[in-house]
């Protein structure tokens, strides 16, 4: 099971291509290469968006990928998330660039602002599936992501806005729920690329990097916005779709 997605206050409230680029990513090699049935939850009205990137990632409509869109009311969230796991049974869980709540319940951006209204509780529902026993990969690079509170001291003491945010909660970014496998980057979806690196083959990787770009121009042509840039820009946090395949490539001379 995978969650992903992080809205954009500054842009609207559309999805950012971090996270959502390399999960459509992550779900074709989890179902190709590893043989994974695959549920990837995402906010309400952003399922079909995930479900393009996945068919262009290569997933096949007949390809074990079960999209679901949690609302934003807590209570509905819960709702359908039981109803969800009545018929799964997850190995693992996987968040990818998912906004998680501080210690007061509130979701930030990384300017320190209040994104709660934008978002569903999935990092609360996933911390419900970790303290059952399912192993929790988070993968994160602000600190207020779910699962990033395995580095929660050094968010609030180094990266802006950690201890105090601006939206006058009382706390700060850092996030409060924690992880059995944190995977931090520079970029949520090098992270995910890095792992996917030594998860498979190398032709496997190979195909990562011929359909990263592709991806990256579909979430721009659905609406999707990278973060620093904004809409219309084709790449993640700022860096351009070729810096991010020449990153790839030496990922992938790393690993031969």
């Amino acid at each position: 099971m995978v969650s992903t997605g992080f809205r954009l206050l500054r842009y609207g409230g559309v999805y950012e291509t971090d996270g959502i680029v390399s999960t459509s990513l992550l779900s074709w090699a989890l179902i190709r290469y590893l043989g994974a049935e695959v549920a990837v939850m995402v906010d309400e009205g952003f399922g079909n968006i995930f479900k393009a990137l996945a068919w262009e990632a290569g997933v096949g409509q007949s390809d074990p990928l079960k999209v679901v869109e949690l609302p934003l009311n807590r209570r509905s969230a819960e709702e359908r998330f039981r109803s969800l796991m009545a018929g799964l049974r997850p190995a693992a869980m996987v968040a990818v660039e998912r906004p998680g709540a501080n210690s007061m319940g509130v979701y930030h951006n990384s300017r320190g602002q209040d994104i709660s209204h934008l978002h569903a509780v999935a990092d609360r529902l996933i911390e419900g599936l970790r303290l059952d026993g399912v192993p929790l990969i988070a993968v994160g690079d602000g600190g207020n992501e779910a699962g990033m509170a395995v580095v929660s001291d050094v968010v609030e003491q180094f990266i802006p806005y950690g201890g105090k945010c601006v939206c006058g909660c009382g706390g700060g970014i850092a996030a409060a729920t924690g992880c059995d496998h944190p995977v931090i980057a520079s970029i949520s979806d090098l992270g995910v690329y890095g792992v996917l690196a030594h998860l498979l083959p190398l032709d496997g990787f190979a195909e990562i990097i011929s359909k990263v770009e592709r991806v990256m121009r579909a979430a721009v042509g659905l609406g999707c916005a990278d973060a620093f840039h904004g809409p219309g820009f084709i790449g993640v946090d700022g860096v351009d779709h070729h810096s991010i395949k020449a990153v790839l490539g030496i990922i992938k001379r790393v690993v031969e």
